[in-house]
């Protein structure tokens, strides 16, 4: 038995296909060739929710009408092509943002962690007399770093 995704890249395969067909039979002047392949493609990127596929169809079926001379038709094209152009291009932006977004926040939290200043005697030397004393008696074979989270900070 077929597997769902199997079917649906098997769709998407035949979709892309349409579509550049439709583009080729566009440059040879066979309009009509091209807007029923076109037309196909776009059915299929539709029925598979593929955006970049309806994006490509809808702005080579305005081309096409706009050859017709069906320029009503063609504008609508247009309509559709900016507008899913665009609701891509704000959800690859939003994306970004949150991305930049989440680096920028927890390479705040890194810094506010390290306390960015040099460490006083007393503090290494309660640290010394913490792994010399018997609290640290299960504590073997392990470095630690008594810098304030410095070198995490500086590494970044």
């Amino acid at each position: 038995m077929v597997e769902y995704e199997e079917l649906q890249a098997n769709d998407l395969g035949v979709s892309e296909y349409c579509i550049d067909l439709g583009r080729m039979l566009l440059k040879a002047n066979q309009n009509a060739l091209a807007e029923t392949n076109l037309l196909t493609g776009l059915k299929i990127a539709k029925e598979t929710d593929n955006l970049r596929l309806q994006v490509r169809a809808y702005d080579l079926l305005s081309k096409v009408y706009e050859k017709q001379g069906q320029f009503e038709k063609g504008l609508e094209y247009q309509k559709q092509f900016k507008t899913i152009s665009d609701s891509i291009h704000d959800a690859e932006s939003q994306n970004r943002f949150s991305e930049l977004q989440t680096i920028y926040e927890t390479e705040k939290e890194e810094a506010e962690i390290a306390l960015q200043r040099m460490g006083r005697s007393e503090e290494i030397a309660k640290t010394v007399l913490f792994l010399a004393s018997d609290n640290a008696s299960f504590i073997t074979g392990t470095e630690l770093l008594v810098d304030g989270g410095y070198i995490n900070y500086a590494l970044k």
